[in-house]
């Protein structure tokens, strides 16, 4: 059978983080990281691990540092995520809603690379229902909601002050989404690396004390295996977080 394509990228779209910033020429997105450095020596000026909060005369602990050649982990969270494939002149084939999807990565060199994204208790954390093909599928036994093909690569780029991004293959196969329930299922993959849809958001918020870029994703036109072509459609929240926990933001140049 021919290799199904699917909603994957619209996820990675969603980390393609957009953000309304001065300005209206093209320019480099950077991930800034806040490290500790030595006290009293600059550009060493914030008083917390989040890099929010200048301390007086360059007295502070920590430092905000473009990444560079660095790398670091980072925890990748879909705050809400909608899955839907959608079955034409037939009906809704499946739809999928999970308030909380759990994943890793790798920045490295300013690039972001997804290695895991699962809901981790599918039939808990997500709601299902299916029509025709799919409707075995219901929110009692949703068994898997995961990402496929992994590693993704996620680039960014900035215009006019607007982040957006791209996912990638990393050598695994076209980026998508697995859902089954009750022994069915049903992948949609990406027909081909690009962004799907846009995303809007910030580069930068405080959330329960921690500094994070945070996306909104909207996007569609996917080919799936049930539905097939056009009908997978994909929305939702994300969060990209620094693994130890530190301030995390994007810088455009």
């Amino acid at each position: 059978m021919k290799s199904p394509k699917t909603a994957g990228l619209c996820l990675a779209s969603m980390l393609a983080l957009g953000m309304a910033l001065a300005g209206t020429a093209a320019a480099e997105p950077l991930w800034l990281l806040c490290l500790e450095g030595k006290e009293g020596s600059p550009p060493t000026k914030y008083t917390t691990n989040q890099c929010t909060t200048a301390a007086g005369s360059n007295k502070g602990k920590w430092e905000s540092v473009v990444i560079g050649t660095k790398s670091d982990t980072v925890r990748v969270v879909a705050l809400s995520l909608k899955l839907e494939d959608a079955k034409g002149e037939l009906g809704t084939a499946v739809i999928v809603k999970c308030a909380l999807v759990r994943g890793g990565g790798l920045i490295e060199e300013d690039q972001l690379k997804i290695r895991e994204l699962e809901a981790l208790f599918p039939s808990k954390e997500c709601t299902a229902e299916g029509t025709g093909f799919f409707k075995v599928c219901k929110t009692s036994n949703l068994e898997e909601v995961e990402g496929i093909h992994l590693p993704w690569k996620v680039e960014l780029s900035a215009s006019g002050g607007t982040f957006k991004g791209k996912i990638q293959p990393d050598g695994a196969g076209e980026p998508g989404w697995k859902v089954k329930c009750a022994g069915v299922e049903d992948t949609c993959e990406s027909e081909g690396a690009g962004t799907l849809g846009e995303t809007s958001g910030s580069a930068g918020i405080i959330s329960a004390g921690v500094l994070l870029p945070l996306g909104q994703l909207r996007g569609g036109g996917i080919i799936c295996l049930v539905g097939g072509a056009k009908q997978g459609h994909v929305e939702g929240f994300t969060a990209v977080l620094l693994s130890n926990g530190n301030g995390l933001s994007l810088h455009e140049t």
